[in-house]
């Protein structure tokens, strides 16, 4: 199972005062932790988005029902980047509806105001 250090287990305010007791430990960075994505989930936030992401090591770990899961907190900023980028990497495209044009925009306005 994956570890990982959170800001309020080792009471450090923000990421600065985690790099700094880091380097000042002399410790060696764990290993990167590899595995498959095989879910997640979300929830909006006051603070921003939460994002729960769940992940197997191999394919044994699935079958085994052995899954880690991590959470993320992110600001609505960084999830818009993380989407955009998300979509740029597989070449896909977000199709939003086309606003409306000439007419259709003078009655959608007027709608709008309920006159």
């Amino acid at each position: 199972m994956a570890s990982s250090v959170r800001a309020n287990d080792t009471g450090a305010d923000n990421v600065r005062d985690l790099l700094a007791a880091d380097k000042t430990a002399g410790s060696t960075p764990p290993p990167e932790d590899f595995g498959v994505l095989v879910g997640w989930t979300h929830r909006d936030g006051p603070q921003g988005i939460s994002l729960a992401m769940q992940s197997a090591a191999s394919q044994a770990a699935w079958a085994a029902r052995e899954i880690d899961r991590r959470h993320y907190l992110m600001t609505r900023n960084q999830a818009l980047l993380l989407a955009r980028y998300l979509l740029e990497a597989t070449g896909q495209r977000l199709d939003l509806p086309e606003p409306p044009h000439g007419w259709r925009a003078a009655l959608a306005w007027l709608r709008g105001r309920r006159i």
